[in-house]
């Protein structure tokens, strides 16, 4: 391959006599929808307790990956990994609040490629890393080369009114009286918004929900779904640990042992994520509804992915960065209009670097 051909650009002109002339004329817009410290406990997925009504509608219609990993099991370098097509050992994105230009200034990204095409390219939420909740509704590492039009809803996160523990212990959660004044509906809204105003040119929309980021803020009637004494706890034989290396013990170690936390305490934490992602679906369910409105659907690709995964008490371990099957396995949802494997679940291993 000549040195001055990229192997991305070998690939598209290799497959270019593949592709129809009509394929090449209709010009696929892109619906990139992103949750924020997501892992598999979805309906889709097989939990038996979890309500996600608007991905399981999505991951019958599209082909749901059942295996698939994120490079890195922490926001900033997994974000910043699948959006560059780059490993974290090449963009250097190691840690949250790294800009990945510092290190690939002339980086291409995924939706800066669509832009450079002629699409309209928007973010419109967390794409990049975003310190959740400090950073909620600031554009801070959103990288304006990316897009068109760069958008960081506003949220009111813990400071939100509504019910919330009364205890330190534990992860923290509000239930709040209904989602006004929330991100991830504002996120809805502006989605909507944008599909509408640009439904007549190729689009990139890359909409970024926060939840079920911490802290778990959901309205009541999503916590009112799981009622505490319904929840099942991690089960975790005696010497689960015992063949743990040290050195993972000694990452985040405040997270092991279940942070302390009673088994109260636990069980709140659960319905607390568990509302909060079933509060995430209801958003990515209204925005899924309008592009079938619009008459958008059949001419969209549909990705729905989280950045990593997260540990809800397993190994005894909460929160992510590690690399238990929990932490580092993402959901992974592509609905792309007449593709032959719509509809059939996927056991190919993937990974997160291959959606660019």
């Amino acid at each position: 391959m000549p040195s001055s051909l990229t192997r991305r650009a070998f690939v598209a002109a290799s497959a270019a006599p593949f592709v129809s002339r009509a394929a090449q004329r209709r010009r696929l817009n892109v619906l990139l929808l992103m949750a924020d410290d997501m892992n598999n406990v979805l309906g889709c997925y097989g939990h038996p307790r979890v309500k996600t009504p608007s991905l399981d509608r999505l991951a019958a219609q599209g082909v749901k990956f059942e295996r698939a990993y994120c490079q890195f099991p922490l926001c900033g370098p997994s974000r910043a990994s699948m959006l560059t097509g780059l490993r974290p050992q090449t963009t250097r994105v190691l840690g949250n609040n790294i800009d990945f230009r510092d290190f690939l200034p002339d980086a291409v990204t995924l939706p800066q490629l669509f832009r450079q095409n002629g699409y309209y390219a928007a973010r419109d939420g967390k794409m990049f890393h975003m310190n959740v909740p400090r950073g909620v509704g600031t554009n801070q590492f959103q990288d304006d080369a990316s897009w068109d039009l760069s958008y960081s809803p506003p949220g009111l996160e813990n400071k939100s009114p509504g019910e919330r523990p009364t205890r330190r212990e534990g992860l923290s959660w509000i239930a709040t009286p209904d989602t006004r004044g929330q991100a991830d509906t504002n996120a809805a809204d502006t989605a909507i918004e944008l599909l509408e105003k640009h439904r007549n040119r190729p689009f990139f929309l890359g909409v970024g929900f926060l939840r079920p980021h911490l802290p778990f803020v959901a309205p009541s009637r999503f916590f009112d779904l799981y009622p505490l004494n319904s929840l099942e706890l991690a089960q975790n034989p005696p010497d689960d640990l015992d063949d743990v290396p040290e050195a993972h013990k000694k990452v985040r170690p405040w997270l092991w042992n279940h942070m302390k936390m009673r088994e109260s305490d636990q069980r709140e934490s659960l319905r607390g994520y568990y509302a909060a992602t079933s509060y995430m679906d209801h958003e990515a369910g209204r925005v899924l509804a309008a592009l079938e409105k619009l008459g958008l659907a059949e001419r969209t690709v549909v990705v729905f992915v989280g950045d990593h995964g997260w540990n809800l008490g397993e190994h005894t371990r909460w929160q992510k960065m590690s690399l238990f099957e929990e932490s580092a396995r993402v959901p992974l949802i592509v609905r792309a209009p007449g593709t032959r494997g719509n509809g059939t679940p996927s056991r190919a291993l993937v990974e997160m670097v291959d959606i660019y």
